[in-house]
């Protein structure tokens, strides 16, 4: 038994600080914010509907809004936008809807996470990033431009670097893990810090989806910490951009700064203010700021047709 606990404690470490921060944020006044998204009346945000597949037989949940690419001037290839460690793709939504003014939008939840079904076995980086294009060739995504967030950044990366001609690019949003800070311990001393500065709503959505991958975010962490992402930035070949908030400590300025270097990209956007889930607690900023990115051209890609659905791959609505 005490083996166990001592295996499983960045799990309860997680909760523990995600409780005690919940606290902290309910006890302490806050000054006035911004509004997480543009008012309704606005039409600046569109709607998201539920979309289920089964993929290899798997149950897979994703939010949805399409339409956006028979309007003038939008883009016809789909964003999707990838979640990070042991949550789903709820906190995704304030920018989610809009970015769906403009752009096909699609938030999967990777399968254990979320509403999706929970393989058998805790899938890798790698697997995750081959289930990810699964989903993709289910939902008749031909070719994506993904914008990630922490963990996700390393799913994208490999989904990228592992099929080429069906990402476009890429929005790497706090990637994660900064090599000067490879363990468990130290991701968890600056999650802690990073989470003073997150919007409070935040924390709730957080803790429940920690409370649904319970344990398995202990293999999941490790698969993490294990990825070595900046040993295969360098290798990409589709644009990128990156971005953080001025208070992540999780991922700081001079990690992305070497991470520009190695994608020979364009310096990172910094949203001052807020911390490692910018998307969320910035989402308008942050929506701003990829907008111009995500229209442009990406040269070089030929129209794919997806690869899975030539026997590789059963698909059905769930």
């Amino acid at each position: 038994m005490t083996t166990a606990l001592h295996r499983q404690w960045p799990f309860y470490a997680l909760l523990g600080a995600g409780a005690a921060l919940a606290l902290h944020q309910a006890c302490r006044r806050h000054p006035r914010r911004p509004p997480l998204q543009a008012p309704l009346q606005d039409k600046a945000i569109g709607t998201l509907r539920e979309l289920r597949l089964k993929v290899n037989g798997q149950d897979m949940h994703a939010r949805v809004a399409t339409g956006a690419g028979n309007a003038a001037g939008a883009t016809a290839t789909p964003v999707v936008l990838v979640h990070g460690l042991g949550v789903s793709g709820a906190y995704f939504i304030p920018m989610a809807q809009q970015l769906a003014r403009e752009f096909d939008v699609y938030v999967p939840d990777l399968p254990g996470h979320g509403q999706s079904g929970t393989p058998a076995a805790a899938p890798d980086i790698p697997g995750l990033a081959q289930a990810l294009i699964d989903w993709m060739d289910c939902a008749g995504i031909a070719r994506a431009r993904l914008v990630a967030h922490s963990m996700g950044c390393q799913v994208a990366v490999e989904a990228a670097l592992r099929h080429p001609g069906r990402i476009e690019r890429l929005v790497l949003i706090a990637p994660v893990t900064d090599p000067a800070a490879r363990s468990a311990l130290q991701q968890l001393g600056r999650l802690l810090v990073s989470s003073v500065f997150e919007r409070p709503s935040l924390i709730p959505q957080v803790i429940k989806d920690y409370l649904r991958i319970g344990l398995r975010i202990v293999p999941e962490m490790r698969a993490m910490l294990a990825y070595p992402i900046e040993e295969k930035l360098p290798h990409l070949r589709v644009p990128a951009m990156l971005m953080r908030g001025a208070r992540d400590a999780i991922v700081p300025q001079a990690w992305l700064d070497e991470a520009a270097m190695l994608l020979r990209a364009a310096p990172a956007v910094v949203l001052a203010r807020w911390s490692h889930a910018v998307h969320y607690s910035a989402a308008a900023g942050v929506t701003q700021a990829i907008r111009p990115f995500l229209a442009g051209e990406a040269p070089g890609m030929a129209q794919l047709a997806p690869p899975g659905l030539q026997g590789r791959l059963t698909c059905r609505r769930a």
